[in-house]
């Protein structure tokens, strides 16, 4: 009987010993590694591609309480994801490695800076870009910035703060760059009231422009701008009010520099932070601050003014085809 009392007693401080280290490693600051499901390596990790509905994207992969929606590397070898907690913005990076998903990382650029969100890499793969409020030098204000990292083998660069033309100004939430380097964000008094443009010429960002109506509109706010690779189409978000719902805009490059009335893509109810697949093919979004969703991109065609008669004011009554 003793024997069997003996056993019990070690088996308890065992466990009571077990758990005091274990409490201890957790109080101490260290987060538990994340445990992954077997991903296979395949593209955007192995989830069935969608048609025009709206489908969930990765539910349980991309996890977290969510700030911008995933972007790929062109390769598809490499997703990045913004997300928050109690101590701040993080930026995940999830890769293929050795046959499967299975490389799960919090993006460091900068030394002892932990504040990484809206990552976004560049159509030609060559850059990273993301925003961070570590204080870009002493005296400058802690606001939300833009940096970016060029490419350095198969790891980042150092990282560095984009100039003074573009960070003096109150920036919040994703932006996009087009393949000739142009920068899409949005600025306000808000961080998001207005959606702008920065050129990129000579390897200089200039003077940010604003996108005048139809795009930017008075009374309501436009944020979280994804324009396409070829500069030729813009998606971003608008809210009527700070508390409104986000959808989900398409506007089209003009000729002479315009850009025509946004269209909404109506079938996307909550829509934040739109990201390109590399391919074009698929469009993602934040559903909400707990899942991400993502479509096909078929109403870029559909909604496109020139292909739409019903929606071109312009149209001429003789290219309509004649009733027979």
């Amino acid at each position: 009987m003793k024997k069997f009392v003996y056993l019990g007693i070690a088996i308890l401080v065992f466990f009571m010993v077990f758990c005091t280290v274990d409490c201890m490693r957790y109080a101490a600051g260290a987060a538990p590694e994340p445990i992954l499901p077997q991903i296979p390596a395949m593209p955007y990790l192995g989830q069935t591609l969608p048609g025009a509905d709206p489908q969930t994207f990765a539910n349980g992969i991309i996890n977290g309480e969510l700030h911008s929606a995933p972007v790929f590397s062109p390769d598809g070898s490499a997703v990045y994801w913004s997300a928050y907690d109690d101590n701040g913005s993080y930026t995940n990076a999830l890769r293929m490695v050795n046959g499967s998903w299975n490389s799960l990382n919090r993006l460091e650029l900068i030394p002892g800076v932990d504040d990484y969100s809206e990552p976004f890499i560049s159509p030609d793969g060559t850059q990273l870009f993301f925003i961070t409020t570590q204080q870009i030098m002493a005296g400058y204000p802690v606001k939300e910035n833009i940096w970016v990292a060029d490419r350095k083998g198969d790891s980042w660069g150092e990282a560095r703060p984009l100039p003074a033309v573009i960070n003096d100004m109150h920036i919040h939430w994703s932006f996009s760059t087009a393949l000739n380097g142009d920068l899409y964000f949005a600025a306000g008094e808000d961080g998001f009231n207005d959606l702008y443009v920065s050129r990129l010429v000579n390897g200089e960002y200039t003077t940010p422009q604003k996108l005048d109506a139809p795009v930017s509109t008075p009374g309501e706010f436009e944020l979280t701008p994804a324009i396409a690779p070829d500069g030729s189409y813009l998606l971003f978000s608008r809210m009527p009010t700070l508390s409104g719902i986000p959808r989900l805009y398409i506007t089209y490059a003009m000729p002479g520099g315009a850009w025509s009335e946004p269209a909404l893509v109506e079938n996307a109810g909550y829509a934040l932070s739109p990201t390109l697949s590399p391919d074009g093919k698929y469009v993602f979004y934040l559903g909400s601050d707990d899942y991400v969703s993502w479509r096909d991109t078929s109403f870029v065609k559909e909604l496109h003014p020139k292909l739409n008669w019903r929606n071109d004011p312009l149209r001429i009554k003789k290219e309509r085809e004649p009733l027979t």
